[in-house]
């Protein structure tokens, strides 16, 4: 994407692929409600599984999620797109029923987008200022706007 070097880029994934987060991490101020909502939660991130599940523990959330789908390059070229659907497809869950949240606008948003999902956008430091605000906001709170 960035057209590094091949070798820079290599190294670059060694020491990615090898990395754990060990700092201090907080969730959102109010991780709380979405941790009360009545509904199945999965998880999707992306990046080396190492590093993310170090970040994951060091945040305490892996127990709140039914599954946690990370999108490794290692072991994957598949997209959020794909790891959506086929988080639909395995739990045979219906599109009416899921919000997708996250904070990144090209990659879950979109994809959730693609395939017709609500999707909520996390923009705690409005990044997106353009967005439809409908489907976006500052705190987890407002996810209620799309329920």
């Amino acid at each position: 994407m960035h057209n590094f070097p091949a070798e820079l880029a290599r190294q670059g994934s060694e020491l990615l692929r090898n990395m754990e987060y060990k700092g201090g991490m907080d969730v959102y101020d109010d991780y709380s409600y979405i941790k009360s909502l009545p509904a199945r939660r999965f998880l999707l991130t992306a990046g080396y599984t190492r590093l993310q599940m170090s970040k994951l523990a060091c945040l305490g959330i892996t127990d709140d999620f039914e599954e946690i789908f990370i999108v490794d390059p290692d072991f994957t070229s598949e997209t959020k797109k794909e790891v959506i659907q086929r988080i639909i497809d395995k739990y045979q869950l219906r599109k009416g029923d899921i919000i997708v949240i996250g904070d990144d606008l090209e990659s879950e948003i979109k994809g959730g987008r693609e395939l017709g999902l609500k999707t909520f956008l996390m923009d705690a430091a409005n990044r997106y200022p353009e967005e439809p605000g409908e489907s976006k906001g500052t705190k987890l709170s407002e996810v209620a706007k799309v329920l």
